[in-house]
């Protein structure tokens, strides 16, 4: 693993995280259900995700045609890894919604960074 690569996706991770979080919890707190605060949470961070990633991070020269598409389908992946465990912990155990939305963050990020690195913007 490259160490500059996970240094610099944790950075990002943490500015997308604050906006992400942002999101979620102002529409929470506006009454949203917490699945759809969830997703309009990651759907933006998502998109800041890949642009901050593919040019700061992983500097793909590949074209967004290309990296897009494999981007999406990871974010998916790991944002239904992230979902299971929010509506686990949420609805069957009754955490709080905040705390459960941290919890959930951890395998996102586990998932997302690992597709990102070796499938999405892998070095060749």
């Amino acid at each position: 693993m490259n160490k500059r690569h996970f240094f610099r996706y944790i950075f990002i991770g943490i500015f997308n995280t604050i906006t992400g979080y942002g999101i979620t919890f102002y529409f929470f707190y506006l009454g949203a259900m917490a699945e759809l605060s969830n997703f309009l949470g990651y759907a933006i961070g998502i998109l800041l995700s890949y642009f901050l990633n593919k040019k700061y991070n992983f500097k793909s020269n590949n074209s967004h045609i290309k990296d897009l598409p494999k981007f999406a389908i990871s974010m998916v992946i790991a944002y239904i890894v992230n979902l299971t465990i929010l509506i686990i912990i949420f609805r069957y155990y009754n955490f709080s919604f905040y705390l459960a939305q941290v919890l959930a963050s951890v395998g996102y990020v586990l998932v997302g960074y690992m597709l990102s690195k070796y499938y999405v913007f892998r070095e060749r």
